[in-house]
């Protein structure tokens, strides 16, 4: 009950979904992409604040635990405007080691690790079926048995389910090996981006990659 009422869940999960959408506006600007390709950089700036402040309206949880910590400096810092303003080599290969190798390294690893986790779930729930298999065989040949722990062990295998269902491991391991397998084609994709034309694209085709798994992740666990 104290867990529902302070809802836990619902800010930690509401705050990851602004964070990673604030990441993805972040990227925008200092590529110069939609919706910040055009204009000054106070045109830019204030585009930029307007969106952050939407986002935390549209997410209350998330807005009362941003509310409740201190402020410092601007919304926009002087490094984003720097990035912003830099020649296109230079802002390709920032973008391309920054954002696409650093989510498609982190993908990666979480599609490994949940396959893996999968896999030591499914081993541990089929010896915990097992063993209360061979248990109750015992139980019937020798009847005088003190200890009768079966319902114990049924109970385990069935709370190994129940969590391997709940975590959606070979789910999250598919769909994770999936985006970083479409980051590594923009990583290839990255090296001939040579304009803003062609860095709008790409970066306008990655964000929208990872924002499209942000909004799955999202549907999953605050819904």
């Amino acid at each position: 009950m104290f867990g529902q009422i302070q809802k836990y869940d619902s800010k930690w999960f509401a705050s990851r979904a602004i964070a990673e959408s604030v990441k993805t506006q972040t990227w925008r600007f200092m590529m110069r992409v939609s919706p910040y390709q055009e204009g000054d950089d106070a045109s830019a700036v204030a585009r930029f604040a307007a969106d952050v402040r939407q986002l935390l309206n549209e997410q209350q949880d998330a807005k009362l635990v941003a509310g409740s910590q201190p402020v410092e400096g601007g919304e926009v810092t002087a490094i984003m405007l720097d990035w912003r303003n830099r020649p296109i080599g230079e802002r390709r290969e920032f973008y391309l080691k920054g954002r696409i190798q650093d989510q498609k390294n982190w993908y990666s690893k979480k599609a490994v690790s949940s396959s893996r986790l999968h896999s030591r779930w499914l081993v541990a729930t089929f010896a915990s079926q097992g063993g209360s298999g061979v248990i109750s065989l015992l139980t019937i040949l020798f009847p005088g048995f003190a200890l009768n722990p079966v319902g114990i062990v049924t109970t385990l295998a069935s709370s190994g389910i129940s969590w391997m269902n709940a975590k959606s491991y070979r789910e999250l391991s598919q769909s994770y090996g999936l985006i970083a397998h479409d980051l590594s084609g923009y990583e290839s994709e990255a090296k001939g981006v040579d304009s803003q034309e062609k860095l709008e694209r790409l970066a306008s085709n990655v964000e929208g990659r990872i924002s499209g798994e942000h909004t799955y992740w999202k549907a999953r666990r605050l819904y």
